[in-house]
């Protein structure tokens, strides 16, 4: 790697708390268009966080997915469950716990913004997800995330453009739509169907369907808050 490619690298192997993330070093070409957001803001929630849409290679096989129970450990570390469907009839549920991770700066977000965190279950399996876009009263966000175990290079590091994620878009369960309830005899079906905010779709268009993500699959759906 030339002196000159690596002046455009940033790394997201420091925790917000200043150390090392054990056993997780991540180096992604940065776009400077794409913005970041902080990551506490939206994640400090008791509410159910429901994915709402990801890009087809993410989340093909996946309905109902929701992440809930979110806990602060320390400072630089949260643990909670997620739930999903697999193949419309295989429930899975893991334990999971989030490493926050530090960006640097871009025109975007302010130096040492705790944008992004990595994820791992309780078999290991690890995930980068990085936060773009959430909206003002942080019920709906944009983030790219990536698997890592697809993502390590010779040298043991991921060495990545911002074009290698996915996308995936979240949504508090309290905008979410809810399943109708039965209406009396001879009344009709009242459905209530929320959509995303526009600002949080549009941030969905602009930095995945518009970058060429592989397409979009509808994760959420109302009857999926029977259970988390």
């Amino acid at each position: 790697m030339t002196k000159a490619v690596a002046t455009l690298l940033f790394t997201l192997a420091l925790s917000c708390g200043g150390s090392l993330t054990e056993g997780t070093k991540v180096v992604v070409l940065q776009d400077k268009a794409i913005p970041r957001d902080d990551l506490i803001s939206f994640i400090s929630t008791k509410d159910i966080i429901w994915a709402y849409k990801g890009s087809k290679q993410l989340d093909n096989n996946i309905t109902c997915k929701a992440d809930y129970n979110i806990m602060k450990v320390n400072n630089t570390t949260y643990k909670f469950n997620r739930n999903f469907t697999v193949n419309e009839n295989d429930r899975e549920s893991h334990n999971m716990q989030g490493h926050l991770l530090v960006t640097k700066s871009n025109k975007n977000a302010p130096e040492g913004i705790c944008s992004a965190w990595v994820v791992t279950d309780e078999f290991g399996n690890r995930t980068l997800e990085v936060l773009i876009f959430q909206t003002t009263n942080h019920t709906c966000a944009v983030f790219y995330i990536l698997p890592l175990p697809r993502a390590t290079g010779e040298d043991g590091d991921a060495l990545l453009t911002e074009d290698d994620f996915y996308c995936e878009m979240p949504m508090k369960s309290s905008i979410t739509s809810t399943a109708a309830p039965k209406p009396a005899k001879g009344q009709n079906f009242q459905v209530k169907n929320n959509q995303p905010p526009d600002d949080c779709r549009q941030a969905y268009s602009d930095h995945c369907t518009q970058r060429s993500k592989g397409g979009d699959k509808q994760v959420y759906r109302p009857s999926c808050k029977t259970s988390p």
